[in-house]
């Protein structure tokens, strides 16, 4: 985190109360990827998706970033809702689904998506920037 390649953002109220994370690694390469997790008792309000869009325009503006990589279980609904509210802004990509095991046990069926950040129209249709 010193040298700026992993960045971890907390998602909080306006109280202070802790609602979850947003994380970005590998930001020395071409596509970091992102990480977003919220507390189960706020999960499906919104904030992932107010956290997880600030956080990318940030990346995008200081970093010059346009390409990220996101990862989460198909059978993760939530996860796969958010990616989906990030199409107007996104080209997304959709990559083949791997099932892993964790360390702990758990079977997981991981499906890595690649975000492409949208630039200007030509032909009436929107078209991935090439800035970055």
């Amino acid at each position: 985190m010193d040298r700026e390649e992993t960045l971890f953002f907390s998602i909080l109220t306006n109280n202070g109360e802790f609602l979850g994370s947003v994380e970005i690694h590998g930001l020395v390469g071409d596509c970091p990827e992102l990480g977003v997790w919220v507390v189960e008792a706020r999960q499906n309000l919104g904030y992932a998706l107010e956290a997880l869009s600030a956080v990318l325009d940030y990346v995008s503006a200081k970093y010059c970033k346009t390409t990220f990589y996101y990862e989460a279980d198909v059978r993760n609904i939530g996860s796969i809702k958010l990616l989906h509210k990030l199409e107007s802004k996104y080209k997304i990509t959709n990559h083949d689904s791997e099932r892993v095991t964790t360390d702990s046990g758990k079977k997981l069926e991981l499906q890595g998506h690649t975000l492409m950040v949208m630039g200007g129209k030509k032909d009436g249709q929107d078209t991935p920037s090439t800035n970055g």
